[in-house]
């Protein structure tokens, strides 16, 4: 069975700042993630700005679209990693029951299931 090798990739994420700077920046543990680099420049204009809440919009919008698009990336991936599972429950199923299956039909079923499953809201950018 084809191992979904033909399906469109999800971007890679990808830590953009060092354990260093987040240390350096006294970021605590809960928000060392994936948006780190973004909650550095923001923490700091809070800082200067005394925390007033109309200061640093920006940057702020900035990192909650960033937390957001990690969000909807995160639950892509889930998405596919559950459709992989059915797909080898299914496939184990069949072999289990010595039935023979059209491996093309149910790859090219699955495969639009999945692809149907990872569509994300139109509004979403990919930057």
């Amino acid at each position: 069975m084809a191992e979904f090798a033909d399906f469109p990739e999800l971007p890679k994420r990808v830590m953009k700042v060092t354990q260093e700077e987040m240390n350096k920046a006294r970021l605590p543990l809960a928000d060392r993630d994936y948006c780190a680099h973004m909650l550095i420049p923001l923490n700091k204009c809070r800082a200067a700005e005394a925390w007033l809440p109309w200061k640093c919009e920006e940057e702020r919008h900035a990192y909650e679209k960033c937390q957001y698009e990690d969000y909807v990336l995160r639950q892509k991936e889930l998405i596919l990693m559950r459709k992989k599972q059915q797909n080898e429950a299914l496939t184990k199923q069949l072999e289990k029951e010595g039935k023979s299956s059209d491996d093309a039909a149910l790859d090219a079923t699955i495969r639009q299931g999945i692809l149907d499953s990872i569509k994300g809201p139109a509004h979403v950018s990919s930057h």
